[in-house]
């Protein structure tokens, strides 16, 4: 188990993201965690990356997963395409340009976890943006693996879970139109608790002998309906 060593993870103040930082935190399975989300950190705001990469232009970092991501709901005839753009900034181009920056600083033998979503290939209603935003993440996901492997020594795997139990998801079926179609509201009686999928990926990412056997998969949890 990597015992001492340095994770960062981005989005970590709500949903999955505290329940990541917490399943790496037990029992020491990481030294040092870096929490980065809002208001402090915006991965979507170049000045904002450049500030970090320059105070911590000596430290070297271990594992990185990406938990951030947004999904505001809309129809194809509401939506615009500042919609699109702020749902591909915040769940992909971000997160790219933060991989980018960081990557002299990734150890050799690291790895990547980013989180992605069955949304990448399953449609959802009213929510195009976000399952664009989406299926760009899991492409990108195995570009970095097939090009960092080889160029870097790092690992780089995809977790794409179905509809999670956290606030956003939460937020989501709120802004839904009422009542809910039967579909939707099974989903809802069937959603994953965030800390079951959290403490896979902490199992998995403290483990070079697992991580490096993942490079470019994309691992399922849950299912959507059939």
């Amino acid at each position: 188990m990597l015992y001492g060593k340095k994770a960062i993870v981005l989005g970590a103040r709500g949903g999955l993201g505290v329940e990541v930082v917490n399943a790496l935190t037990k029992e020491g399975r990481i030294n040092t965690v870096m929490e980065l989300d809002l208001p402090d950190f915006d991965v979507t705001d170049s000045a904002c990356r450049a500030e970090f990469r320059l105070k911590h232009e000596h430290d070297t970092w271990d594992v990185i997963i990406n938990c951030a991501g947004i999904n505001r709901p809309r129809s194809i005839k509401d939506m615009y395409t500042n919609h699109i753009i702020d749902h591909m900034d915040a769940n992909i181009l971000g997160f790219v340009e933060f991989i980018r920056g960081s990557l002299p600083k990734i150890s050799k033998d690291g790895v990547i976890c980013n989180v992605v979503s069955t949304a990448a290939t399953w449609p959802m209603t009213n929510s195009l943006a976000y399952c664009m935003s989406k299926a760009a993440q899991l492409q990108a996901t195995k570009v970095m693996a097939r090009e960092l492997k080889r160029t870097h020594g790092v690992t780089v795997f995809s977790v794409s879970p179905h509809v999670l139990n956290t606030p956003m998801t939460t937020r989501v079926y709120e802004d839904l139109p009422k009542p809910l179609s039967p579909g939707a509201q099974e989903e809802l009686e069937r959603l994953i608790q965030p800390e079951a999928l959290a403490e896979l990926i902490a199992f998995i990412v403290t483990r070079p002998t697992q991580y490096r056997n993942l490079n470019g998969c994309d691992i399922p949890y849950g299912a959507p309906r059939q």
